[in-house]
Formats: C-alpha cells, sequence, structure tokens
C-alpha cells in the first residue's frame, strides 16, 4: 500500500518505535490511550494524555512522539502557534543531540510545522492580511527546508504540493507552477498525480488569467504560454479518464479557456466565433445525469433510491455498473460514488469495505477525522479523509473539495466508503 500523500499530518503511533519494551509501561498505556482518543476525534482529552508524557515521565522514549500528537490535536482545536511550539522541541532537541528524536518522528515533525502555518494562514480572517501573508511564507519555507534535509523522503512529494498551494495563495504563480511541476516530475507514479496535475493545471491558469486580464491582447509570450500549458494539463486529465469528477472539472476549465481567448486574446470576428464554439462543447461536456446513465445505465431499481426532489439530487445503482456502486447526482452533475454491500473495488489508497478503521486511521493520520455515526452507537463512525490538506471546518462547503468518507458500522468495519465532493458528507441520501 502506498504511503504517499498530499499534504498529509500523519500522527505517529510512536508506540511503534519501541516495540522492543517488555511490558506496557505507564508511560506506554497513557501514550496508547493518547492515540486512541485522537483517533476517535477527541482530541481535547488526548492532548491532556499528551502533555502528561514529558510532565510526569521526564525520561520516557515516547516523549518525541508525544510532543507530535499534542501538535495534531492542537492543530484540530485551531491552537495553531501551540501546535507549532509543541512540534518544534523536537526539532531542537534534534539539533542538540540527534540520537534522541526517532528519524521517522524528526521526519514528520519538520513536515508537519509548515502544514500548520499554511491551515492557520487559510483560517486567518480577512481584515488580517498580514497574518496570512506571513503564514503562508513560513510555510513555503518550512516546506523547502524540509525537502532540504530529506530530500529522498517520499513526502517531498507533500511538501512540494504544500509549497505550491502556499505559493498561490500569496499569487506568486510562477514559483507554484515551478513546485507543482517538480512534483509532477519527481513522483509521476503517485496515486495523487491527477489531483497535482489538477492543481499544477489551475495555477498556470491563474498566472495567465492575471497577466491577460492586466494587459488584454498585449499579454507577453509567458501568459499566453500558462494559458497553453493549463489548457493541455486539463486536456490529460480528461484523456487519462481516471477520475470523473476532475474530468468533470477539466471540462469546464478548458471551457473558461477558451471563452477568456476569445474575450480577451484577438478582435478578429471568426476566431472570436470558433473560440466559443469550442467553449460551448467543452461546457456541454460536462458530465450530467443523462450522460452518467448512458456510460453506465439507468437506475437499475427506479424510485429505490433517491432525494425528495430527483431534479436537484437523486442516487441510484446504473445497471451496468458493478454491484454494489451508487452514483449521486446533485442539479445534474456526478456528486458523489458510494460503495456499499458487495462491492469489491477499493479507493486509490488500497481500502475496500470490511476494512479496519484503525489501519485507515493509521495510513492517513491526522487527515483522518473520526466523527459519532448519527444513528449507531460506538464503534460506529464516520472517518472522513479530504484531499490535500487536513481541513479544520466543522462542515467543508468548498466546491472544489475532494475526498472519502469511510462509513464504520455497528461490526466496527467499513460498511460503505463514500467518494466525491461535499455531498460525501450527507448521512441520509441526499440529505
Amino acid at each position: 500500500m502506498s504511503a504517499l500523500r498530499h499534504l498529509a499530518i500523519l500522527a505517529v503511533v510512536s508506540t511503534s518505535a519501541f516495540a522492543q519494551a517488555p511490558a506496557p509501561t505507564l508511560d506506554m498505556q497513557d501514550m496508547q490511550k493518547a492515540e486512541q482518543l485522537s483517533g476517535d476525534g477527541k482530541y481535547a482529552e488526548a492532548l491532556k494524555l499528551y502533555q502528561g508524557i514529558e510532565k510526569n515521565y521526564p525520561t520516557s522514549p515516547f516523549i518525541p512522539g508525544s510532543r507530535l500528537g499534542m501538535a495534531i490535536c492542537q492543530f484540530f482545536l485551531k491552537d495553531y502557534d501551540k501546535a507549532v511550539e509543541s512540534v518544534t522541541k523536537n526539532l531542537t532537541a534534534a539539533a542538540k543531540d540527534p540520537t534522541k528524536i526517532p528519524g521517522e518522528i524528526l521526519e514528520r515533525s519538520m513536515l508537519l510545522i509548515p502544514q500548520i502555518q499554511s491551515a492557520k494562514a487559510e483560517q486567518a480572517p480577512p481584515d488580517q492580511p498580514t497574518v496570512r501573508e506571513k503564514s503562508y511564507k513560513d510555510a513555503i519555507k518550512g516546506f523547502d527546508e524540509f525537502t532540504k534535509k530529506f530530500p529522498r523522503s517520499p513526502e517531498v512529494e507533500t511538501a512540494l504540493a504544500g509549497k505550491g498551494s502556499a505559493m498561490a495563495y500569496i499569487e506568486d504563480f510562477e514559483g507554484a507552477v515551478k513546485a507543482l511541476k517538480e512534483g509532477l516530475d519527481k513522483f509521476p507514479n503517485s496515486p495523487t498525480v491527477q489531483d497535482t496535475k489538477f492543481m499544477y493545471g489551475l495555477v498556470n491558469s491563474f498566472q495567465a488569467i492575471k497577466a491577460i486580464r492586466n494587459l488584454g491582447d498585449k499579454a507577453d509570450a509567458a501568459a499566453k504560454t500558462a494559458l497553453d500549458e493549463a489548457e493541455k494539463t486539463f486536456r490529460e486529465i480528461i484523456n487519462a479518464r481516471q477520475d470523473l469528477v476532475l474530468m468533470n472539472n477539466s471540462y469546464m476549465q478548458i471551457g473558461e479557456i477558451l471563452s477568456l481567448r476569445a474575450a480577451e486574446l484577438t478582435e478578429d470576428a471568426e476566431q472570436q466565433k470558433k473560440w466559443n464554439e469550442q467553449a460551448l462543447e467543452f461546457y456541454r461536456n460536462v458530465r450530467s445525469k443523462e450522460e452518467v446513465i448512458a456510460a453506465v445505465g439507468d437506475n437499475s431499481v427506479p424510485g429505490g433510491v433517491g432525494g425528495p426532489d430527483e431534479d436537484a439530487c437523486t442516487e441510484f445503482h446504473p445497471a451496468r455498473a458493478p454491484e454494489g456502486l451508487f452514483v449521486m447526482i446533485e442539479e445534474g452533475k456526478l456528486s458523489r460514488i458510494t460503495l456499499t454491500e458487495l462491492s469489491k473495488l477499493k479507493t486509490a489508497d488500497g481500502f475496500g469495505l470490511g476494512e479496519d478503521p484503525a489501519a485507515i486511521k493509521t495510513f492517513y493520520g491526522a487527515r483522518a477525522a473520526a466523527t459519532p455515526h448519527k444513528y449507531q452507537d460506538k464503534p460506529a463512525e464516520y472517518v472522513t479523509v479530504w484531499k490535500g490538506a487536513a481541513r479544520s471546518e466543522p462542515y467543508v462547503q468548498d466546491p472544489a473539495a475532494r475526498g472519502f468518507v469511510y462509513e464504520v458500522d455497528g461490526t466496527g468495519k467499513v460498511g460503505a466508503i463514500h467518494a466525491g465532493g461535499p455531498s460525501i458528507q450527507y448521512v441520509e441520501g441526499c440529505a
């Protein structure tokens, strides 16, 4: 199973780093309890236990892992400055004596700091642009320091994606393009390569649009080249046919690019007409409910599953789709895919139905947010994982967000998997 993941914040199970301990000592027991609480999303309770490790057991070998655990809990509690302070202690200790901090924990501690700073920037109030910009710049510096310290780590992909995203937010599009391109070149077979490609296409598009809208048909060649690169990248995503949601978004983005060309880059009426016609074709290629049905069949049980207003939202099993696969259509567009019952399909990260949620939480670390199940008692729960950086908002509304919800049933195993946009958060059909 691949360990690569974009912007991952992995909660290190530090007890595994010292598995040779002959018996569960008190510090180990507290560490294990803290990890369990953190995995269950009880961050305030877990934080108290993590804080007690260094205080109550000053010579414990679990102190480095407890600092990392503290930082992750503080991250989810949105105490970003404290989170950075907690995990920085590992870096300070390693600088004095490298043998004091296990290599894996040091690596993840160093990666976590810029991820926290990026989250702080995203959460900064609109009236604090200085805090926002400084936090992003600090994050960029941190990602650079990580790649310099651990040039062969698979998490370099995460760092480059994080750097590219942060640079885009401060409108350093040229730097963002360079970072994302480096990630694509170094990790061409990553399971998240299509996501990175989409981000790369967007940043190229932003770079070009900024110049074109300021200069119109006098935009320099570099801006036009960036627009060409964006269009080329979105076409590659479409041709790869690996992710229906990214394909939909790519069709839309190419339509936007062609419309921009027609409006801003020429005064030739024939050329404008040509680009506008091409744009219309790409807009029409965005997958509609009818196109999904044409591709995989209509509802195998009409009226069996859906929402109160099927024109707004409906969910069904297409007749020619694999067993146990359901699609959700909202406002005429595919928004979610669900695996349930007897499905043998798996996610790109290798998880399928019947999985132990502990394995999912260990793999995704702090990106995996556990919340109580709406209708069942423990061990039932929802384990939500968003692509990219960990999300701290209670309900994600960003239409560009993509992720998975692993729905754990009363047996303690994954009974359903939802993949797609914000609609993966629905707990009962279309609601």
